[in-house]
C-alpha cells in the first residue's frame, strides 16, 4: 500500500508541473528582481529607440498599419535605404549590434526569469521600434524559452534552439529585393551577425551567471555594455 501511495503521489506531481516554468533569477529578493528588471527594460527602450532613429530618422516611428501591412514587415529596406551598408559596410556591425541585442534579451529573461516577464519587451519591440515581425517571432522564441521541454541541462543549447524562429524571420524578412545576386547575398550579412551577436551576449551572461547564481542584474548591466 505504501508503495501503490508513493507511486500516487509521484503521479500526482508530474501531472501538476506546469507546461511553462519559472528561471533561478526569480529565486532571489522579489523587490531586487523587479528592481532590476526595470533596468533592463529601460535599456532595451533605449535600444529600441536608436534603432528607431538609425533606420528611420524618428526615435518613435509605430504606424498602426505595419501591424497588418506586409511591406512594412520588410527588413531588407534598412540596409539599403538611409545608410547603405554597400556605402559605409560598418552600419553591418551597427544594425547586427541592434538587432542582435534586441532580439537575445527577452528571450534571456524569458528563460532565466518567466515568459511573462519578457512580455513588456515585445511590446516594446514592437512599439518603440516599429518592428512587428520581430514582436511576432519574439512570442515563439520567448515561449519556447520558458517551456518545460526545452528546459536543457545547457541553457546556451536552448537559446540556440529557441533563436531559430528569429533566424528563419531575418532570413525571410531581411533580404533586399532587386539586387543582383551578389548584393543579394551581402544584404542578409547583418543579420547574421545579429543572430552571433545574440548568442554571444547570451553566451556571455549564462556564462557568468553560472557563477554568480544568475543574479538579477546580470541582464541589465550585459545589455547596456553592448549598447555603449
Amino acid at each position: 500500500m505504501a508503495k501503490n501511495n508513493n507511486k500516487n503521489t509521484t503521479g500526482t506531481r508530474a501531472s501538476q508541473k506546469s507546461f511553462m516554468t519559472a528561471g533561478p533569477t526569480l529565486h532571489y529578493s522579489h523587490a531586487n528582481v523587479v528592481s532590476c528588471w526595470l533596468l533592463a527594460l529601460a535599456v532595451y527602450i533605449l535600444h529600441c529607440l536608436f534603432w528607431s532613429k538609425i533606420v528611420t530618422g524618428e526615435f518613435l516611428s509605430f504606424r498602426w498599419e505595419s501591424l497588418t501591412d506586409p511591406v512594412l514587415w520588410q527588413l531588407g529596406q534598412v540596409v539599403t535605404d538611409g545608410v547603405s551598408i554597400f556605402e559605409y559596410p560598418w552600419q553591418i556591425v551597427v544594425l547586427g549590434l541592434m538587432m542582435g541585442s534586441m532580439a537575445a534579451a527577452p528571450v534571456l529573461i524569458s528563460q532565466l526569469m518567466s515568459f511573462r516577464y519578457s512580455v513588456p519587451f515585445i511590446a516594446v519591440a514592437l512599439f518603440v521600434a516599429n518592428l512587428p515581425g520581430l514582436a511576432a517571432f519574439l512570442i515563439i522564441s520567448c515561449v519556447g524559452a520558458a517551456c518545460r521541454p526545452l528546459r536543457f541541462r545547457s541553457r546556451f543549447i536552448a537559446i540556440v534552439l529557441c533563436t531559430l524562429p528569429l533566424v528563419v524571420y531575418w532570413f525571410y524578412f531581411g533580404v533586399a529585393r532587386g539586387l543582383d545576386p551578389i548584393q543579394w547575398g551581402f544584404s542578409v550579412m547583418p543579420w547574421i551577425a545579429a543572430w552571433l551577436i545574440g548568442l554571444s551576449l547570451a553566451a556571455a551572461v549564462l556564462g557568468i551567471g553560472h557563477f554568480t547564481r544568475y543574479k538579477p542584474g546580470l541582464m541589465w548591466i550585459a545589455t547596456g555594455v553592448l549598447l555603449v
